[in-house]
């Protein structure tokens, strides 16, 4: 029988702990193909290093929620078990239920992370869109044509004879863009 205390919230820190390092990580130590990809340019945006980056944020911010979570369950355990002492129990059962807790909030952190990474980006590139670097300001409208170039990556194909700003406000769901050169991409 399978029994869990207090002092699997150490597993538990861990696991978390685990995910969150493997997230930060994933989003550190690309590949040959991925470097190359976002070294490229097009029409002087860098489409793949703006991508990258911004799938960088959205997997970092996980981790390092995960980093954080699982060090403050870590933290929460030792003092329970300072407070009430340990149990001196040992078995199995205490054994495998140590590494379940381990084990199911890693997979639940990077799952989760999977599951909410495409809005989270998508979500970034509309705040990155906003952004008129050349004139040093945040604009209240995202920008057609980085929205445009950007939503094909993002698995968002475009139809036939669609403008860009038309693209771009399906593709990321937003009401109205700011429309700027190359003209309508």
């Amino acid at each position: 029988m399978v029994v869990l205390d207090v002092t699997d919230l150490f597993a538990f820190g861990i696991g978390c702990d685990v995910a969150g390092a493997y997230l930060l990580a994933r989003g550190l130590l690309v590949g040959p193909p991925t470097l190359a990809w976002r070294a490229g340019t097009y029409y002087g945006i860098h489409i793949g290093r703006l991508l990258g980056q911004v799938e960088d944020r959205v997997t970092g911010m996980f981790g390092v929620a995960s980093l954080i979570f699982g060090f403050v369950v870590q933290a929460a355990g030792y003092v329970v078990v300072l407070g009430i002492g340990t149990p001196g129990e040992h078995s199995l059962g205490r054994a495998i239920g140590a590494v379940v807790a381990a084990v199911v909030p890693a997979v639940a952190v990077v799952a989760i992370e999977r599951a909410l990474r495409r809005r989270l980006v998508r979500r970034m590139l509309v705040r990155v869109a906003r952004v008129n670097a050349q004139e040093g300001r945040h604009d209240d409208l995202p920008d057609a044509t980085l929205l445009a170039f950007t939503a094909p990556h993002l698995g968002r194909p475009r139809h036939d004879g669609e403008t860009a700003t038309a693209y771009a406000r399906r593709a990321f769901g937003v009401d109205e863009v700011r429309e700027s050169s190359p003209a309508d991409g």
